[in-house]
């Protein structure tokens, strides 16, 4: 048994797996996209372009969710980091706890640049799919917000020597 784990380990880190899996990844996406274009009054159908861009050389693109079943509700998050060339470095999933999506995506985007900071990357660039979180860490005044110790902490991660962007992203790119 112990030799199956270790091999299907070895087995999930082969580059043949790697891209067998974004392809169909890929595939899945264009289906549920196809599935939910919207049709105008006039039935014609608009799909938008969904694209995965390489982060600049140098650069380490992280991406991550957080979320909560019910809100609140029992949450968790995730957290992928890939170089450059699109490699995938390091990446986790978590549960939290009892709270609310809001605090699950920044939970997530806390433990992504964390991660990103002990592993010595300096030039970061975090993808989140929740605009209010990043609006909201964007904000000079946050004291008297809900979260603001977690808030506070993401904004020290900010002051540190290093090049570090919180960007939105469409789900679907997430």
């Amino acid at each position: 048994m112990v030799y199956m784990v270790s091999r299907n380990k070895e087995a999930l880190k082969s580059k043949e797996w790697t891209l067998w899996y974004t392809v169909n990844q890929i595939k899945k996406t264009q289906a549920i996209i196809t599935t939910h274009t919207t049709t105008t009054p006039a039935s014609t159908s608009s799909m938008r372009e969904i694209t995965w861009s390489l982060p600049s050389t140098n650069a380490i693109k992280l991406n991550l969710d957080g979320s909560s079943l019910g809100n609140p509700g029992p949450s968790g998050y995730g957290v992928l980091l890939q170089n450059s060339q699109g490699e995938w470095l390091q990446g986790f999933k978590g549960f939290w706890g009892h709270a609310t999506n809001l605090y699950a995506k920044f939970i997530a985007l806390l433990k992504g640049v964390q991660l990103a900071w002990d592993r010595g990357d300096r030039h970061v660039i975090c993808k989140s799919n929740s605009l209010t979180a990043l609006d909201i860490l964007h904000q000079d005044d946050t004291m008297l917000h809900p979260y603001a110790s977690i808030i506070n902490q993401l904004k020290e991660f900010k002051t540190r020597n290093w090049t570090t962007s919180f960007v939105h992203t469409l789900r679907e790119r997430n």
